[in-house]
């Protein structure tokens, strides 16, 4: 669960990480129009979104949502943020050759401070009619001179939201900077077995660590590859922050094969039944065949991509098929919630799978999973014996049987001077121990001191 979440966060910086080095190796000329651009953010109500955020924080944190808005408008020398008026944005575009250029609705009679206290602080700006045009560079001024009566026409619009909107047009990206990507995946292997030979990692681990995160990375990549457009949109609320993701795939693509065929699945029912108390809250409903086809499609893709043998791509394969058991119709999740005391994560996890024994033997299996994906022997390599042991039937509620999946992790081996940091780490986050069952034909799990009884309840 948690492995294949850590190693897709790494396979995406690692992505990102690689795009900004190609972004800044390349000097910026001038674009011509907001049609260069890589990608645009919108806020189209400024002191909307920064109240909104604010009054959240202070429903978690009382008496500090305040400090928001001073420490947002001291950048300006405007703690109050007197410059902004109801319904005046902010825009950033993002264009090739690291350049950004942002654009802010400012009272045309304050334009002159805020210049000078951007100068104080390292940045250009520039008063183009009702915005201020800012930028680190002089391009991007110039740049956003040329452009700002297009950006207030189409982007700060008369009925303006406090919400932050991010559009993406990812071929732009792709195309400005395939080959640049595709050195840097082609050499992830190498970079790998350099970085664990650092650090006394065994040489076959370093190998096969390596060729993981190469297939990781060939998917978040080759996703990117086809898709078109990508939004987020970010609103605060009375209950919390939404948050809102949205793909437009690109033509004759797997992916828009996916979405044109998924019916998408109905979590309406599982929603009310898992309690909503928690922090982040979490659901999400597809159509299983879609999803599996889609997995299976992408996974034969990325084998013509890497030089492997014959044998290890046969195990990736085959390293996939438990996953793709376990997927259902949906899922939904509350998570960081209260009942933890001192412990971070906690959560309620409620799954639709295809075959509640399959999901369950899914969780008795975690060990050879670990072993097959080198994570075992990575963690080894830090001095951290990790093992999984499953028990069955540790308890019981309502008739139906509770297992228990625990995370152990023996820090003997560490260096004393890791020993203690990971401790306080562990202690943090979790318990490391999952109690699990399957209820109403669902699979439900919970971690870190949150009730599973509650779940069934």
């Amino acid at each position: 669960m948690r492995s294949l979440f850590s190693t897709s966060l790494i396979a995406i910086t690692l992505i990102l990480s690689s795009w900004a080095h190609c972004v800044s190796a390349q000097a910026p000329d001038t674009p011509a129009s907001m049609d260069d651009a890589f990608a645009a953010i919108v806020i189209g109500d400024f002191k909307g979104l920064v109240d909104g955020v604010s009054g959240i924080v202070n429903q978690v944190m009382p008496g500090m949502g305040a400090m928001i808005p001073a420490q947002v408008g001291g950048f300006f020398g405007d703690p109050q943020l007197s410059g902004f008026e109801e319904g005046d944005g902010v825009v950033g575009i993002i264009f090739p050759g690291d350049l950004t250029v942002a654009f802010a609705e400012v009272n045309e009679d304050q334009h002159e401070a805020y210049i000078q206290k951007c100068s104080e602080s390292g940045l250009q700006a520039a008063s183009v009619g009702s915005v201020l045009v800012l930028s680190d560079d002089p391009v991007g001024i110039e740049t956003g001179k040329k452009i700002a009566n297009e950006v207030v026409e189409n982007l700060l619009t008369e009925n303006p939201n406090p919400s932050l909107h991010a559009l993406v047009h990812v071929p732009k990206i792709m195309k400005t900077y395939r080959k640049e990507i595709d050195g840097f995946i082609e050499g992830l292997p190498q970079m790998m077995e350099q970085g664990m030979a650092a650090s006394a990692t065994k040489e076959d681990m370093a190998e096969g660590m390596g060729k993981f995160l190469e297939a990781e990375v060939y998917f978040v990549y080759n996703l990117a590859s086809q898709l078109d457009i990508f939004e987020v949109e970010l609103s605060p609320g009375q209950d919390g922050i939404s948050l809102e993701v949205s793909f437009m795939p690109a033509e004759n693509t797997n992916f828009q094969t996916l979405l044109a065929e998924s019916k998408g699945g109905d979590v309406s029912k599982m929603v009310s039944m898992v309690p909503a108390d928690g922090a982040i809250r979490a659901e999400a409903g597809y159509d299983v065949a879609a999803l599996q086809d889609y997995t299976k499609k992408e996974i034969d893709k990325i084998l013509t991509q890497v030089d492997w043998p014959q044998e290890e791509k046969d195990e990736l394969k085959s390293l996939a098929d438990p996953y793709l058991k376990v997927y259902g119709s949906g899922f939904v999740a509350s998570m960081l919630g209260d009942e933890g005391g001192d412990t971070f994560m906690t959560g309620y996890y409620l799954c639709d799978v295809e075959n509640p024994d399959e999901a369950v033997e899914f969780f008795k299996e975690m060990n050879s999973q670990f072993d097959a994906m080198g994570l075992t022997k990575l963690y080894d390599s830090m001095g951290i014996e990790m093992t999984f042991e499953f028990k069955e039937n540790v308890k019981e509620h309502q008739g139906i049987p509770i297992h228990q999946l625990a995370m152990n992790m023996d820090l003997s081996k560490m260096e004393n001077a890791d020993k203690e940091g990971m401790a306080d780490l562990m202690k943090a986050f979790s318990n490391f121990t999952y109690d699990v069952c399957i209820v109403d034909g669902y699979l439900a799990y919970t971690v870190g001191g949150s009730s599973i009884e509650t779940l069934i309840d």
